[in-house]
């Protein structure tokens, strides 16, 4: 059974060194929403986690982006269009395309936002490489073996080994499982991974309720 607030956040810090945790009650999941009938492990903070700090930035980006397609080009486009002929002012072409581009960014924004709302974490793989997983490989091009942790795209640092699910070595390594090995295709030529050791985000659920193994 879980032992507080404490042993949980100091878990998490541990397994994702690179994140920024405030508490459960900032982030609306009290520590009793945690267990579930029978002893069982939620997995809802983890969707909260992984997704809760995107979604702030990506509604942050929005929100500044509708402002000024509302305000801010309204008024260029006025200003432009008080010069005269609009065939050769380029004031006018450069704020239309700016408003082309910001409609067109306001709608990617939309349908990434409608996509992180639909993210099941219990719809993730149990023994295979996920969002969420950490994965150590042996990469036969590097001759060498090398740690990745799955993240969504707006997490990825791949200086700091987190790699986003929709690269190439993302893709290649989903759903593979320990021994596995994962072809990985980039425009320098096909590299070859064998999956050498794997942890889910399940698996850490799991370390989350039994507590730290004693020493």
């Amino acid at each position: 059974m879980l032992r507080g607030t404490s042993l949980l956040m100091s878990r998490l810090i541990e397994r994702f060194p690179n994140r920024r945790f405030s508490s459960f009650t900032k982030l609306e999941c009290p520590l009793r929403q945690l267990i579930l009938p029978g002893g069982i492990m939620s997995l809802a903070p983890f969707e909260i986690l992984m997704t809760e700090q995107i979604k702030k930035k990506l509604h942050e980006e929005l929100n500044k982006l509708e402002r000024e397609l509302a305000y801010d080009i309204p008024r260029e486009l006025k200003k432009a269009v008080a010069l005269g002929d609009l065939s050769e002012n380029a004031e006018y072409h450069t704020a239309k395309q700016r408003q082309e581009y910001l409609k067109a960014r306001v709608r990617q924004l939309g349908k990434r936002l409608a996509d992180l709302s639909l993210i099941n974490m219990n719809n993730i793989p149990r023994d295979k490489v996920g969002l969420g997983s950490t994965v150590k490989v042996y990469d036969s091009a590097k001759e060498a073996e090398v740690e990745y942790q799955l993240v969504m795209s707006e997490e990825s640092d791949v200086e700091a080994g987190k790699i986003s699910t929709t690269s190439p070595i993302g893709r290649a390594l989903l759903n593979k499982k320990v021994g596995d090995s994962a072809i990985v295709v980039t425009p320098n030529g096909n590299r070859e991974m064998e999956v050498l050791k794997l942890s889910t985000i399940h698996d850490l659920a799991a370390e989350l309720e039994t507590g730290p193994e004693p020493e």
